[in-house]
This record gives C-alpha cells, sequence and structure tokens, in this order.
C-alpha cells in the first residue's frame, strides 16, 4: 500500500492522510511513513464510521476494510478486484493514480517504510568485515498459531518452505563458506522453529520475536543477503537495497514477489515448495554473492 499513500501526498502535498490499520503489527508497517498525518487502529465498524465522517474520501487499499463499513455517507473509491496479472503494489498505485489522473512514474514503484531504527538491535560492528544472511523461517499463519500450525493440516501451507529444508541450506552455506555469519528472524511464536535450526547450527544468531518493523528494516538492510519464502518479511526487505532470494510454490509471484523487480532479486518458483531443491538455492546464492565486499571465503565449489 505505501507506494499509492505515497503517490497521494506527491499528488496532493496539502492534504489530511490517515491511515486506519486493523491490528497492530500491520500497524507497524505504518508507524514510521513520512507521507501520512495520522495512523488509527481500528477494529470495530461503529469507529471506523465515525472517524469517516472528518473525511471528504475513504480509499480502501485492503479488501477486509469493506467488513469495516456500515453506513458512511463519505465518499468511498471502491477497490478494484486484485489479479495475479501484475504486482499487488503496482495495482494499488494504478487504483490511485487513476483517481487523481495522474501517471505513474519509476521512481513512485517503491515501498516506503520511512527510515529504519537508531538503536541497532545487535551492536553496529557487528556488520562489519562479516558476510551475513538473514534467512526468516515464519509465515503469516504461523505467527498467528504457533507450534500448531507445524503438527496439523496447516504443515501443508502451500507459502512455506519445510524448517529442515532450510536447515540443509545453513549447513551447505556454512560448508562453502566457513566465514559466514546466518541470523534468524521471525515471530515470537515462531520461536521454536528458529530453536531448531540453532541446535543444528549453533553459530546461527536467532532474532525471533525481538524485532519490529522497524527493526528489520535496518537489520535487513545491513546484511548481504535475505532469504525468505512468501510471507510479510520478504516486503519489508524489499523497502531496502539488500539482494534477495524468494522462494515460491503454487502462489503467485508475479503478485507478491520481491518489488520492484531489481537484477539482484532472484525468485526460485516450482510448481510446489517442495519442490524447491536447496541445490537452487546454493546456486542462486553463489550468482548473487560472488562479488559482494567483504567477500565470501569459499571452502569449495558448490
Amino acid at each position: 500500500m505505501t507506494p499509492a499513500i505515497k503517490l497521494l501526498r506527491k499528488m496532493l502535498p496539502d492534504s489530511m492522510i490517515e491511515v486506519v490499520a486493523l491490528t497492530k503489527l500491520s500497524a507497524e508497517v505504518f508507524s514510521a511513513n513520512p507521507y501520512i498525518n495520522r495512523l488509527h487502529i481500528i477494529k470495530s465498524a461503529s469507529a471506523f464510521d465515525k472517524l469517516a465522517e472528518n473525511f471528504d474520501h475513504v480509499i480502501p487499499l485492503h479488501p477486509n476494510t469493506i467488513k469495516k463499513y456500515r453506513s458512511i455517507s463519505t465518499k468511498t473509491h471502491a477497490l478494484p478486484r486484485i489479479t495475479n496479472d501484475y504486482h499487488h503494489a503496482d495495482q494499488l498505485l494504478d487504483h490511485v493514480a487513476k483517481l487523481l489522473d495522474t501517471t505513474v512514474e519509476i521512481t513512485d514503484r517503491q515501498y516506503s517504510l520511512g527510515s529504519p531504527a537508531r538503536n541497532f538491535i545487535i551492536e553496529k560492528s557487528f556488520y562489519e568485515n562479516r558476510p551475513i544472511i538473514n534467512i526468516h523461517l515464519g509465515s503469516a499463519r504461523a505467527n498467528l498459531h504457533g507450534w500448531k500450525f507445524w503438527y496439523t493440516n496447516r504443515a501443508e501451507e502451500e507459502k512455506v518452505w519445510n524448517t529442515e529444508n532450510y536447515i540443509a541450506l545453513g549447513q551447505k552455506l556454512l560448508e562453502h563458506y566457513p566465514n559466514l555469519t546466518i541470523t534468524l528472524t521471525g515471530s515470537k511464536s515462531e520461536s521454536f522453529l528458529a530453536e531448531r535450526f540453532v541446535k543444528k547450527i549453533p553459530g546461527a544468531i536467532n532474532l525471533t520475536g525481538k524485532t519490529t518493523v522497524q527493526d528489520l528494516l535496518q537489520h535487513i538492510g545491513n546484511c548481504d543477503l535475505f532469504i525468505s519464502h512468501d510471507c510479510g518479511v520478504l516486503h519489508i526487505a524489499s523497502a531496502t537495497s539488500t539482494p534477495i532470494i524468494a522462494l515460491f510454490g503454487p502462489t503467485s509471484a508475479v503478485r507478491t514477489g520481491p518489488y520492484p523487480k531489481r537484477p539482484d532479486n532472484i525468485v526460485i518458483k516450482k510448481e510446489n515448495m517442495s519442490d524447491i531443491k536447496v541445490s537452487d538455492v546454493i546456486e542462486s546464492v553463489n550468482h548473487l554473492l560472488s562479488g559482494q565486499k567483504p567477500a565470501l571465503s569459499a571452502s569449495g565449489a558448490a
């Protein structure tokens, strides 16, 4: 949503732009956004209706917001159906551009999450003279359901690459690149995944449950590479300049892949997540980090 909001501010610089988030977690995404005047967290329809009375326009950018409307009289601009034809962010951006009767420029196609937190979650010196790869293990459903997600039918979640695959990936990476540091991110309810990873790879640094959106923005921005399947943190990584390896199964990489497209973002797309092999990811890592500094010291051919 943030490119669309930025375009609103660009075209209407003196307007009052307020954002309504439906959860505390989604509100974090907008907490440092420089293009909005005020952020609300509203769950009840009546509270939303009351707030909407103070505005000239309501522009829903998420289909769930429709459930919060009752009988508002404020002019509402219906959200078109989101398709898999092109990126979700661009569809929202085009929707707002049409409302504003303007054209979208390349510079508009960027996520805007504000400035990273000033206080480092790890000592600033940690990022100096060492190659770092961040792996994000969780997903929205894992965050919601915790360990139960992995011990019911939800373990077949079509977006998630198995944690054992990530462990095997970490082991292979360290075999090839002994001076590599791996960090792990995720929500508190996903910490059991990281604990399983760290048992097999003791040198990994576990940051699960310790990061806000702004912390993630800063940390990932200081890493040499980010690896994850289709999840919300993939989009936070996209707001940095850090190269990305995104793993996709049946969900649409065209619709929700790294944004915008960059040469140093690689999408590994297979029919099912289980079809993605550790060797596929290793090959992409080698490609992206071959020219990085500080250089990864390779102990053998990939």
